[in-house]
């Protein structure tokens, strides 16, 4: 099979230019549009093998609808969207190649050594099995799951554990204290987790929002957390020791699994 030409719309969004980049140092032709290119979505389309959708979450679906009818049956349609189920079922409704990717890491870092999720569909063929040895091959790891599997995942990996490190920010910050008072007060692993939180606030709020908002799962995840919070005030509002020292046990046990 000779090498695809690949295509990358969103082509100059970080993501974007980390793959294009990606697959140009390996000799591949990569072909790009965006907001401002020459080059058209629909030209694009026409002329790839693999076309890679790399557009915020909430445009995703548009792109992808406007895209479709332009991509030969031979060819294949990717996404590299941070859900799975929407890109998928939306990617499904043409007549070409579908495959779902996520990349488990942000446009700073170098792709080999990375995970990458892919999620099959009953439309994934050539194009497929090319780009999951490509990857493979220059040492990226791979997991594999159902887009429905990976979205419920995903609710808790990032979902629950990015809402918490906003909300724990936004916490800190009504309390009126300085974070440089914070710091300089607190113990090197409370150090640590302000700075494990405070590095979301350094990236795109459209990403996080639109993790948070487009996950049909994350609700219901959220609203768990949301019972465990008003469980432990309610324990520290009625001073009872005996019921914290419950809480805190059965989640060290938790911990251990």
């Amino acid at each position: 099979m000779n090498h695809p030409t690949i295509g990358i719309i969103g082509g100059k969004g970080k993501m974007g230019q980390l793959f294009a980049s990606f697959f140009k140092e390996r000799g591949l032709k990569v072909l790009i549009s965006d907001l401002k290119t020459k080059l058209s979505n629909c030209n694009l389309a026409q002329k790839c093998d693999i076309i890679i959708i790399s557009v915020p979450i909430d445009k995703t679906a548009e792109v992808i609808q406007k895209t479709l009818p332009h991509i030969p049956k031979d060819s294949a349609i990717m996404d590299l969207t941070s859900v799975k189920k929407m890109p998928t079922e939306e990617m499904l409704k043409g007549n070409c190649e579908v495959l779902g990717l996520h990349p488990m890491f942000g446009s700073s870092n170098p792709i080999p050594g990375q995970t990458i999720i892919l999620t099959p569909t009953k439309k994934s063929g050539k194009w497929s099995n090319w780009i999951e040895k490509f990857l493979l091959k220059n040492s990226v790891k791979i997991e594999k799951m159902r887009a429905e599997e990976h979205d419920e995942l995903m609710c808790v990996c990032q979902g629950l554990i990015h809402f918490a490190d906003i909300a724990f920010i936004d916490g800190l910050t009504k309390t009126k204290v300085t974070m440089k008072k914070i710091e300089e007060f607190s113990s090197k692993a409370s150090n640590i987790k302000l700075i494990m939180a405070a590095r979301i606030f350094a990236q795109d709020p459209n990403l996080y929002g639109n993790i948070q908002i487009t996950n049909p799962s994350n609700l219901k995840v959220l609203k768990k957390y949301q019972d465990s919070i008003a469980e432990l005030i309610e324990i520290i509002e009625s001073k009872d020791l005996k019921k914290f020292e419950k809480y805190f046990n059965r989640n060290v046990k938790s911990l251990s699994k």
